[in-house]
């Protein structure tokens, strides 16, 4: 009879004692349970820049929902298992001085206490409380626990307020006293992910590999954060092969297929990413951005009419996704509904005040309903934003104006 390990996911037969995917202890699954989360970011897009500026990028955050929770249950599943040892295994005499550490206790009571502010740590951190949390982890290591688990969990918990430069401390310390523990090396990466240092990222990720995890959903978890690392570098040819090895590895893994299908949009090879947000759909029929990103492809590709149907569905998911506005703007425009593609970039900048294409859309627009003052409003909004296309037509007008050959009134080429 065989079943699944509920901390890694991975296969059991029989009934053994300890998961020989991950290590945990299985007695512990009933009370270890953990957070997840997910976001993405919506970039901004014109009508006449590339196709990326159409995309929105997921896992930017470097992780995946279920890679969060993953850690989050390993996590509990390793604290579990410290308490185990430390109350029950150790004898008075090891309770005296901490072999790994050196450092002599002031006697049994006060490792006790020690103990009693890592269980505290231990509940704040699973229920997401990650200052009280690093609160009860940092008294815990005043009163002498000194434990490469201790060290972990503080940096999740730093890792959780944002802190990245305190978690990859703590990563370090845990690598420190055990350099063949593959979790603080994944996190580590994920937090220079974070503070943008995607090489030294890829470095963990690649030490991560080296010690060969055996859970293929662990290791799946690992490719795509290597794969959004180089994606984050421009190395797209890098980050394919990763996204698609996290899919081999699990078939479900749409935040893969979402990624992959933005470096192929991003290569303008639009079949193959039509065909992975189509997957990530499939996967997570939920997700706004997959359709956008769906939508800002066909729109690249011609096919107006699915463009509008699929932000359509994203604005219904989310009503407030300015992006999707701005998308299903331009595909109206080029179909001639000028009224309605004026409305939906005018929302598209009512969400976003701050959304620099938005603005060059909608001059543009205006530009072809002769509104010619709107326009050059919109248009110059939009260049002081930084929006290039917008500085590109407003330096061509002001050439055309000094060489007296009137208004120039129609947009520059899509690049």
């Amino acid at each position: 009879m065989s079943s699944k390990c509920p901390f890694c996911g991975a296969e059991i037969q029989g009934n053994p004692t300890e998961c020989r995917g991950c290590g945990a202890r299985l007695a512990e699954a009933e009370r270890i349970s953990g957070p997840s989360q997910q976001s993405t970011a919506p970039d901004a897009t014109d009508e006449f820049a590339e196709v990326r500026k159409l995309l929105v990028a997921k896992g930017g955050r470097n992780r995946s929902k279920r890679f969060w929770g993953l850690a989050m249950i390993l996590l509990g599943a390793l604290l579990a298992l410290w308490s185990y040892y430390l109350i029950i295994l150790r004898t008075p005499s090891e309770l005296a001085v901490d072999s790994r550490s050196g450092l002599p206790f002031s006697g049994q009571s006060s490792l006790l206490e020690g103990e009693d502010w890592v269980k505290m740590g231990e509940e704040q951190l699973i229920a997401g409380n990650y200052q009280e949390a690093v609160s009860a982890y940092t008294k815990a290591i005043e009163l002498g626990v000194k434990d490469r688990f201790v060290y972990f969990s503080r940096g999740m918990a730093f890792k959780g307020l944002g802190d990245y430069n305190r978690a990859i401390l703590d990563f370090d310390k845990n690598i420190e006293y055990a350099p063949d523990d593959i979790t603080p090396y994944v996190m580590r990466g994920v937090s220079y992910a974070k503070l943008k240092n995607y090489n030294q990222a890829i470095n963990d990720y690649n030490k991560a590999l080296e010690l060969k995890p055996r859970e293929a959903g662990f290791i799946a978890e690992i490719y795509y954060n290597r794969g959004n690392a180089y994606m984050k570098l421009e190395d797209y040819q890098s980050a394919i092969l990763d996204f698609s090895e996290a899919v081999r590895l699990n078939k479900n893994l749409s935040a893969s297929y979402f990624n992959r299908g933005y470096v192929h949009a991003t290569l303008g090879i639009y079949p193959e990413a039509i065909k992975d947000f189509q997957k990530a759909i499939e996967l997570n029929p939920k997700d706004p951005a997959a359709y956008t990103n769906l939508a800002a492809v066909e729109l690249s590709s011609g096919k107006y009419g699915p463009a509008i149907k699929d932000c359509d569905k994203a604005i219904a998911m989310n009503p407030k996704f300015a992006n999707a506005y701005n998308i299903r703007g331009l595909a109206y425009s080029k179909v001639g509904q000028l009224p309605r593609a004026l409305k939906d970039c005018q929302k598209a900048i009512e969400l976003d005040p701050y959304y620099p294409e938005a603005y060059a859309n909608l001059g543009y627009i205006y530009l072809r309903l002769h509104q010619d003052e709107e326009a050059l409003k919109n248009i110059n909004l939009a260049a002081r934003l930084g929006e290039k296309s917008a500085t590109t037509y407003l330096k061509a007008r002001e050439e055309k104006l000094k060489q007296g050959l009137g208004k120039h009134r129609q947009a520059p080429p899509r690049k």
